[in-house]
Parts: C-alpha cells; sequence; structure tokens
C-alpha cells in the first residue's frame, strides 16, 4: 500500500510540476496562480498546498531535485587529477549539456526566465577552482587577483554560449557545442591560470 501511495504522490507532484513548466511558455512565474496551475494539472487547490507553498516554492522544488540529480551524475566523473585539466572540462561539460537538452523545455523557461540562478548553479566555476576559488574577500596577492578574473570571465562566457544556445533552440549537439567552448577555452592566453571546474548539473523527470 504504501509503494502504491508513493507513486501516486510521486505523480501528482510531477504533473503539477510539469502544469508550471507548460505555464511557464506563456508567462513569467510572477504572472502564474496557483488557480491556473491546478486547472491545468486537474488537481484542487488542497492538493497544492499540500506539497508547495506557492508557484515560487514549486518552482524552487523543480530546481532543487534537478540539481541533485546531476550533481549524482558529476561526481561519478573523473577528477583533474586522473585526467587532466581539459579532459576534466570537456568531461564535465558535456555531461552539464546533455542534461539541457535532454530538459530542454525546462531549461528554456527556468534559464531565459532570469528568475533562476540554477544556470549559474549547474556550472558553479567559482566556487570549485583548484588549488581553491578565490573571493572578492580573500583576494591578497595579484596571482589570485588574476584568477578571480579569470573566475568571471570563463564563467561569464560559459554562460552566455549555452544561453545563445538555448535561444537558437540548440542547432549544435551537446558534443559539437562542448568542443566549441573548450576550443575558444584553448584559445585564450590565461589558459593556464584557468581550472575552472563543473559541479552541479541534471534529468529532471525520470
Amino acid at each position: 500500500m504504501g509503494t502504491k501511495n508513493n507513486r501516486r504522490t510521486k505523480y501528482t507532484i510531477d504533473t503539477i510540476q510539469r502544469a508550471l513548466i507548460e505555464l511557464l511558455n506563456t508567462a513569467p512565474i510572477e504572472k502564474i496562480t496557483v488557480t491556473q496551475i491546478c486547472e491545468l494539472a486537474d488537481v484542487n487547490r488542497g492538493t497544492f498546498y499540500r506539497y508547495f507553498l506557492d508557484p515560487y516554492d514549486c518552482l524552487e522544488k523543480i530546481e532543487t531535485k534537478f540539481m541533485a540529480v546531476v550533481e549524482e551524475k558529476m561526481l561519478a566523473l573523473p577528477d583533474i587529477p586522473e585526467v587532466g585539466v581539459i579532459s576534466f572540462v570537456k568531461s564535465h561539460l558535456l555531461l552539464a549539456l546533455e542534461q539541457v537538452a535532454e530538459n530542454a523545455d525546462l531549461m528554456k523557461m527556468v534559464f531565459l526566465s532570469g528568475h533562476s540562478k540554477m544556470l549559474q548553479n549547474l556550472f558553479n566555476i567559482e566556487n570549485a577552482t583548484k588549488p581553491g576559488p578565490v573571493t572578492v574577500d580573500n583576494i591578497k596577492t595579484e596571482q589570485q587577483r588574476d584568477q578571480y578574473y579569470n573566475q568571471e570571465y570563463y564563467g561569464t562566457a560559459v554562460l552566455s554560449i549555452i544561453k545563445a544556445w538555448l535561444r537558437l533552440d540548440m542547432p549544435e549537439t551537446p558534443t559539437e557545442l562542448t568542443d566549441k567552448i573548450v576550443a575558444r577555452i584553448m584559445n585564450s592566453p590565461e589558459l593556464p591560470s584557468l581550472p575552472p571546474k563543473l559541479t552541479h548539473s541534471p534529468h529532471y523527470f525520470e
């Protein structure tokens, strides 16, 4: 009985979250109401409030589950000491782009809406650089300052390319886009001081 109830609960939650994602195709999150979600999902308001506080909470739970699934997959990939920086970047970037492509509708609505930091979290470069992240508070040398500039430069560049890819309806495959991004990184004169690490990443509805 418990297993059946768990399946029913998962189905209900997924249905509500899918309804929100569909509504995000037509309106920003601040314009979406609980009533609209319930009508599209064919559930009553009591059912919605059993699982979510409001549409923002529903979106946040979508993002949290998405990131948890991707992070688990990322952690299974080899680290820099095993494969080197370039192979490390390529494998993590490719995995992340594959997950973005597999969840294209969700990614477009969330990443391009401007209401989520999920893309930044997905490519959490700054917080995972080696030998350690450089933040404004711990910059003491010119080398640390240069590393911080690189973190900002590469992080912003990668995120911008991926957003542009989504806006263009992903004309390249994840592998092709990975090669293009890595080629741009390798052509940079600052490459030796850049060790970006992609620590998070997703397939949401499984």
